[in-house]
Order: structure tokens, then sequence, then C-alpha cells
């Protein structure tokens, strides 16, 4: 039943509520709309921590790919991570190592096929493909020979890879390499982790001529760098 105002203007008052909703809704999406096309005007002129602020850190993200064995996903972030810092020895760290692991995959997937088919075809494509990502690793590891936090850490991954590729596909141009580079190594006064002679890395070099040299070399470094820690050690104070 209508009332009397709506009989006597022709108009219902639920109509003009909903004519005001109308207009409110319009005046929410034009500022929202407005709003956007500013933030959109300005994003260039912040700083990239005000734009992703939000969004997980990029080195968590790479790390998870890491885990997952996700090479290229975690190759991607980490060159965005060198664009925006090319000195960034994480990011560098990180590439060479996957670079490393795809060029480790090669090697299996060639061991494999000289196991079943024995494929020429299967097997040079195979080796072109480690051939890219063996040499990127390279590239990547020798970039941190000038860096002073992760420069032993790049002689050692360098020899190591040459010598487990002697190893894999039975190059002895990678065993001269792996014994150029430990020679490199110790005459600058670096140790590898474990000590080449235990090291399964290195068991492709054992028969060189040079080996035994190069572990004399490696534990006269060991002993003058435990000398060096003990001198730089603050003395205890005595208790009695």
């Amino acid at each position: 039943m209508k009332n009397s105002a709506e009989s006597k203007s022709g108009f219902s008052l639920f109509s003009i509520d909903e004519h005001r909703l109308s207009v409110g809704l319009l005046v929410l999406l034009l500022l929202s709309a407005s709003g956007y096309g500013i933030w959109v005007a300005m994003a260039p002129f912040l700083p990239s921590t005000a734009r992703v602020e939000s969004k997980t850190p990029r080195k968590e993200i790479a790390n998870a790919h890491f885990a997952s064995k996700e090479w290229s996903d975690a190759i991607q972030i980490l060159q965005e991570m060198l664009e925006d810092d090319p000195d960034n020895g994480f990011a560098i760290q990180r590439l060479a190592l996957a670079r490393e692991r795809q060029a480790v995959d090669k090697w299996n997937q060639f061991k494999e096929l000289g196991a079943t088919t024995g494929n020429s075809n299967a097997g040079n494509e195979i080796l072109a493909e480690e051939s890219v990502f063996f040499e990127a690793a390279i590239a990547r590891w020798s970039d941190l020979l000038d860096n002073a936090r992760y420069e032993r850490t790049a002689y050692e991954r360098l020899a190591s890879i040459h010598a487990r590729r002697a190893k894999s596909l039975g190059d002895p141009e990678d065993i001269e390499k792996a014994i150029e580079v430990l020679d490199a190594m110790f005459k600058n006064g670096h140790t590898t982790s474990r000590g080449i002679g235990p090291m399964r890395s290195f068991v492709a070099l054992k028969d060189h001529s040079e080996f035994n040299r190069l572990k004399l070399d490696e534990r006269r470094n060991f002993e003058l760098n435990s000398q060096s820690s003990r001198k730089q050690k603050p003395r205890e104070e005595r208790v009695w």
C-alpha cells in the first residue's frame, strides 16, 4: 500500500534511497580509480623497497627454489638480484652453484645414457648442454676470486668442479686445470674445507705427480693459519 508522500509526488522513498546508494557507489569507484592512477604515476619514483616491501624477499624465494632443486627458477630470481646489485656476492655464489648443479645433472644423464642405449646423438646433445652450464659455473666462481668473503670457497669449488668433471667425463684437461687452481689457492694461503687428501671431490687427482706436493702445501698453510689464529686470540686472564 502506497503512503501519502508517494501518491502525491509519484516517487517511492525506496527509489530515492536506491538513487543515493548508486551515487555513493559511483563516487567511491571514481575515488578508487583516481587513487590507483596516482599510485601508478608515482610508483616509478618511489624507492624499490617501498614497491616490494609486502613481497617475500627474493633471497628467501631463491633459497626455496634451491631446496626444491628448481634451478631455472632460482637462476631467474638471482639474476634479478644481480641486476639491482651487480656486486651481490650471495647472488653470484648461488648462481655459480645452480649452474654447477645443472652441469652435474648432465653428467648423470650422460652416464645413464651410456649404460643403456649408447645413442651418440643423444649423448652429444647432453654434452652440449653440459658445456653451457659448466662454463657458466666456471665464470661465476671466477667472479668471486677477488671477493674476500667468498675467495676461499670459489677456489675450492673451481678445483672441485674440474676434478669431478674429469672423473665423470674423462677429460684429462680438467685434471690439469684442477691442479692449477689448487696450486694458486695454496699459494694464496688458503686451505680446503677438509683437506684435499680425504675429499672425494679430488679422487681423480690422486695419481697426478703434483698431488702429494699440493697436500704438503695445504698442510703448511693449515699450520701457519692455526698459529696465526692462536696469536690473535686474546690471552685469557688467569684465575688463581
